[in-house]
């Protein structure tokens, strides 16, 4: 188990501050984390916790992405970080779950409170998300190695061919800040803690889970 190490105000605000500025964008969502105290534990993973009470349905904002049917009446929402070991052993199990569940909506939240550079990472797969790429690049985000900077996000627009200035400027597009955000402060509400986090109307599951277990989650929507 890893604890994040910086604290409130100074070793990310200073990170921040020297970065890149694709990697400044949205200073005010990661806050939003910081506020949540999204930090203030050990996140490699959270503490596994099932069962708690969920009592709505998990609703997507305008950008968030869909794996699945998107008119699908059985809905699971998994918030994740790019940083995360136990969401990249989860993520391929997702398809599968679909496969298996024809009448079921994935909702993609993406929650980044892991490293400083997570957030990069979240817009470089939001700014995808704005071109219909989103699951292309999630996919090699998922797989890759080292800092998510702005030469990573260069690097992806190139291989999108997409222009890298345009594609690094809708990083920072209020669409992609407004689903950050919106992630972060419904998952306050909610009470995640830490990635991965799977969220149905009938319970929150926190840590990574096997393929029959997040089946499970899902026959308790039935």
């Amino acid at each position: 188990m890893e604890s994040v190490r910086f604290s409130r105000g100074q070793r990310l605000n200073m990170r921040l501050s020297a970065a890149h500025p694709a990697e400044r964008f949205g200073r005010r969502a990661v806050m939003l984390h910081l506020a949540a105290g999204a930090l203030a534990v050990s996140l490699y993973p959270c503490t596994a916790q099932s069962g708690a009470e969920q009592s709505s349905t998990p609703q997507p904002g305008p950008l968030t992405p869909i794996l699945g049917n998107a008119m699908g009446t059985r809905v699971m929402a998994v918030y994740f970080d790019y940083h995360c070991p136990y969401c990249r052993r989860m993520d391929p199990l997702l398809p599968r779950l679909v496969e298996r569940n024809p009448d079921l909506r994935i909702l993609f939240k993406e929650f980044p409170i892991l490293r400083w550079d997570s957030q990069t990472a979240a817009r470089i797969a939001l700014s995808a998300q704005l071109r219909g790429r989103y699951f292309e690049v999630h996919a090699r985000l998922m797989r890759a190695s080292g800092d998510f900077t702005g030469a990573v996000a260069t690097d992806i627009a190139r291989w999108l061919d997409v222009d890298p200035s345009d594609f690094r400027r809708d990083m920072g597009n209020s669409r992609v800040s407004a689903e950050l955000e919106r992630n972060a402060e419904d998952a306050q509400v909610i009470g995640i803690r830490g990635t991965p986090a799977v969220v149905t109307a009938a319970a929150i599951s926190q840590g990574g889970r096997t393929l029959e277990e997040l089946q499970s989650a899902i026959d308790a929507l039935r």
